[in-house]
């Protein structure tokens, strides 16, 4: 019965999911119109950071002043976060607000659906496991309700 109980929380784990899933990539997609990916100019050099570490690095950001064009069509500057060894006069890319104000990378489609099966597999692992719980219990419960049964037969038997 636990086990049906477990499978039958699969399309309940699934359609969490899905629902997770469509509102993370809802909210990218309102995230795509409300910022906008533009090239920033580096006015200064970004500095070398060596990271001495047994892994690989993927990348290593630092902050440099850059220049570049609001959505509105005025120049901006600030800093912003770039990769580490560009020499001043380098272009990257950089994600800003309606009102040109950097902002982090949005969130990537890939990540709104791991975060949807992770959460509803989750889900259903974790009321598997409080089955598991239940079931456990209940043979604890019957075990001791059998051992007291027996201590009876056998004082019945033998009386002290």
């Amino acid at each position: 019965m636990l086990i049906t109980l477990w499978l039958l929380a699969l399309p309940v784990a699934a359609t969490v999911s899905s629902m997770l899933v469509a509102d993370g990539l809802k909210s990218i997609d309102q995230a795509a119109d409300d910022h906008s990916l533009v090239p920033a100019l580096l006015l200064a050099d970004a500095p070398i950071v060596i990271v001495f570490a047994e892994t690989a690095v993927q990348s290593t950001l630092v902050d440099v002043q850059a220049r570049w064009i609001a959505p509105d069509g005025s120049d901006r500057s600030g800093q912003v976060r770039s990769p580490s060894g560009l020499a001043a006069g380098a272009q990257i890319e950089i994600w800003i607000d309606r009102s040109g104000t950097p902002i982090t990378a949005p969130e990537r489609p890939s990540g709104a659906v791991g975060s949807g099966v992770l959460i509803g597999g989750g889900i259903w692992l974790g009321w598997g496991i409080l089955l598991a719980g239940l079931f456990r219990l209940s043979v604890l419960s019957l075990d001791r309700g059998r051992r007291a049964e027996w201590d009876r037969e056998w004082l019945g038997l033998a009386p002290l």
